[in-house]
């Protein structure tokens, strides 16, 4: 499934079923688009993001953003991926095998 159509349909998915509030899926739009300005295949297939591309992403995203964000940025893709595996879309989120430790942060 090509990641553009994804986005579309967990965003449909997030506001229809989920009933999550208009701020929370702008703040979802808004990261998937930061994510998806980050990869160079135009029209990549959600099934070919692997955990090493998702790695240097959270390198980047580490080198912009305080750890409050991040967490943020990459919670919106595991719901994406994982809401993905739910369906059959893909055979397993490729945060499987990802373990993350940000330092903590007050702002």
């Amino acid at each position: 499934m090509e990641l553009n159509y994804a986005i579309e349909m967990f965003l449909q998915h997030c506001q229809l079923e989920r009933n999550l509030s208009e701020l929370t899926l702008k703040a979802y739009e808004k990261d998937l688009d930061q994510f998806k300005s980050k990869i160079d295949t135009p029209n990549i297939c959600l099934e070919e993001i692997y955990k090493e591309f998702l790695r240097e992403y959270i390198k980047y995203l580490s080198s912009k953003y305080k750890p409050r964000s991040i967490k943020r940025k990459i919670a919106t893709l595991k719901s994406l991926f994982t809401f993905f595996e739910r369906e059959d879309i893909i055979n397993t989120t490729p945060f499987r095998k990802i373990h993350l430790k940000l330092n903590r942060s007050k702002n």
